[in-house]
């Protein structure tokens, strides 16, 4: 693998199965405990807290491979996933590594997201599927060469690794109609510790903030406060099990007990996330419990605000956060084409529908919002910025 890995340090490469069949040749047996023993150890992300170290089971890839056989078909010889996410993460090394080879398929691999070049080597290698997070699909709607190419090679994409925009899901949906495209953008919903993905939305299903049913062999339910399952349409913490589900943080037996809990001789993993289900079993996601902001002691939902932020002509890339002193704000990079003349004005324009706690009141417009390597906003790196002297503005203001 070491040899294999280290070509992409160069450039585009695209590795099939029968590359790692030829690894050995000779039969060898399995030791059916081995499945369930730790694996890979991935860490997660870290972007509200501390990363922490998950053990991950060679059972809960393979489960997931099998899971993505009714969502990811691929056909031999044809079908590729494009493989933007790195592999020290879930949805990466999982869904779009894993899973594509166990299945047959295609590998396209990409080293880093580079506005300059990712486009043009997309084109070239045509992958008939791409998952990435959110910056990657806002980055391949303001391209110019992406938006006004043939898409008739995309099967499906999928989305995913942080709340997702309804409307970024939309756009893109209609450029891929546009381009003669058969397929749509999914969302999905996951964390490292069941190993990337729970749920997957339904091909051309666009109700916001829903991520479809549970995979083959998952279960989700939603918990109240109370202690309580929620009946559906209720909001709650959501918990799942299933054979995807890592075996336990390394070494942290304490935050284990926590998290793990046993209900109707079921093991379920207690995500911090909140949503609710509705009558047909779908799951909707609507934040983490943490990401929440408090503002003059009420609190808002930062998604909630990015999504208006998101409606400003131009804009890019947006984020809510709350400064050191408690303060609201949002961060924006928008196109260079467009002129910022009359920003406030417009800004104020689309924040009118939200009460009066979730309109920020200091903004930053930058060339680039600070991300960890897996492209996800990092509000620690944010507030440390905002405090160094190197960090440039654009444009700022307060309201």
């Amino acid at each position: 693998f070491e040899k294999l890995f280290l070509k992409t340090r160069y450039g585009m490469r695209s590795f099939s199965k029968h590359h790692f069949n030829r690894i050995s040749s000779r039969p060898q047996a399995i030791d059916v405990g081995d499945q369930v023993k730790d694996a890979v150890v991935l860490f997660s992300s870290g972007t509200t807290g501390e990363q922490k170290a998950v053990g991950l089971s060679s059972e809960a890839f393979n489960t997931l491979a099998f899971q993505m056989r009714s969502n990811i078909d691929p056909v031999i010889g044809e079908d590729s996933m494009y493989c933007v996410l790195p592999f020290f993460h879930g949805f990466g090394l999982g869904v779009t590594l894993h899973g594509v080879l166990a299945l047959g398929g295609r590998c396209v691999l990409v080293p880093r997201i580079k506005r300059n070049t990712m486009v043009k080597e997309l084109l070239k290698e045509k992958p008939t599927h791409i998952a990435g997070v959110p910056y990657l699909f806002r980055i391949l709607l303001n391209d110019e060469t992406f938006i006004n190419s043939d898409l008739s090679f995309i099967k499906d994409a999928f989305v995913g690794g942080e709340a997702v925009a309804p409307k970024l899901v939309e756009d893109f949906n209609n450029l891929l109609k546009q381009h003669n495209s058969p397929g749509c953008l999914r969302v999905g919903y996951g964390m490292t510790e069941s190993t990337a993905a729970v749920a997957i939305s339904e091909s051309f299903d666009t109700t916001p903030h829903c991520v479809g049913k549970p995979l083959i062999g998952n279960e989700a339910r939603i918990i109240k406060e109370n202690g309580e399952f929620a009946k559906p349409y209720e909001y709650g913490e959501i918990l799942v099990h299933g054979k995807t589900l890592m075996n336990g943080y390394i070494n942290n037996d304490t935050l284990n007990e926590k998290v793990f809990q046993t209900y109707d001789d079921k093991l379920f993993y207690h995500s911090n996330d909140i949503g609710y289900m509705d009558a047909l079993g779908q799951l909707y996601f609507s934040h983490r419990a943490d990401e929440l902001v408090k503002v003059k002691g009420f609190f808002v939902n930062p998604l909630e605000v990015e999504s208006e932020l998101y409606k400003i002509p131009g804009c890019l890339e947006a984020k809510a956060f709350v400064d050191k002193d408690e303060t609201l704000c949002a961060m924006l990079v928008f196109d260079r084409k467009y002129e910022l003349e009359n920003l406030i004005e417009k800004t104020n324009k689309v924040m009118v529908v939200l009460d009066h706690w979730s309109i920020p009141k200091q903004y930053y417009v930058v060339k680039d919002i600070p991300k960890n390597d897996m492209r996800k906003y990092d509000i620690k790196r944010i507030n440390q910025y905002l405090q160094s002297d190197a960090f440039e503005f654009v444009h700022t203001w307060r309201i």
